[in-house]
């Protein structure tokens, strides 16, 4: 999953002029806050301070969402064009145990209502053990005027 063009902790500046950030960590709910916080400062460079927030908690949805069932590194790759910011995570997971489901359907139902009121578009495929989750946000309008 490793990417020869991608972000390391120390290092998150753009690598290309078309805006994409690409960092990855272990799957651990103690590198959401991280995350977001690289996030934060790549959305500040792209001059997208007022879709920070909105950004930044459906990475953090998202990306909580992902790490429970992730079983290798985690990817969080970030694009910016013109009119909007695509973000996707990605990880080898494995199937959640049984007793499990309820809450983590709770938590995945939660996120989906999030995702479907703040985001443009959204989505998740899974293959052979893969999964590559999405959203978009529209940057060509204020976050709160919704989609």
């Amino acid at each position: 999953m490793a990417r020869p063009d991608h972000d390391t902790r120390d290092d998150i500046r753009p690598r290309r002029p078309t805006g994409d950030f690409l960092v990855t960590i272990e799957p651990e709910p103690r590198e959401v806050p991280y995350v977001r916080h690289a996030l934060r400062r790549r959305l500040v460079a792209w001059n997208l301070m007022r879709h920070r927030k909105v950004v930044e908690l459906l990475a953090s949805e998202l990306l909580a969402q992902v790490i429970t069932t992730a079983t290798s590194k985690v990817d969080v790759h970030a694009h910016y064009e013109a009119d909007r910011v695509r973000v996707e995570i990605e990880a080898d997971v494995a199937p959640e145990p049984l007793r499990l489901r309820s809450v983590a359907d709770m938590a995945r139902r939660r996120s989906e209502a999030i995702l479907a009121a703040l985001s443009l578009d959204h989505g998740a495929d899974m293959d052979a053990g893969h999964e590559r989750a999405w959203f978009e946000v529209d940057t060509r309008r204020p976050p709160w005027e919704g989609h």
